[in-house]
């Protein structure tokens, strides 16, 4: 959209993140790189012709518990035979097992 009276152009920039973070641009409605919407953006408050017209915030997404089920000690024994075979020190089965491994430095009872 060209406006007219001023002889400038007026462009519509939109910013996003997903929920991994992951940004996208868009320039009139087209997809485009991040550099090239942030450098409008910078121009245009150079210029003074910057105008904000809406920011939307969505809440955090929220952190859904799993409940595991109780596999029983015959297959946990097993588990613990399949990651001695593949050499997770013991010290780590149980976290392994939830999905996380704990880092060699931290401790017991302690988050990563």
């Amino acid at each position: 959209m060209q406006a007219e009276s001023v002889g400038r152009h007026v462009h519509l920039v939109t910013l996003t993140a997903n929920a991994e973070g992951k940004l996208s641009a868009l320039v009139d409605l087209e997809e485009t790189t991040l550099d090239r919407a942030v450098m409008l953006l910078r121009w245009a408050k150079t210029e003074g012709t910057y105008k904000q017209i809406e920011e939307v915030r969505l809440p955090e997404p929220q952190t859904v518990a799993l409940v595991a089920a109780h596999i029983g000690k015959t297959r946990a024994h097993q588990l613990h035979l399949i990651m001695a075979k593949v050499r997770i020190p013991s010290g780590e089965h149980y976290a392994f097992a939830r999905g996380h491994r704990r880092s060699r430095h931290s401790q017991p009872g302690r988050p990563d």
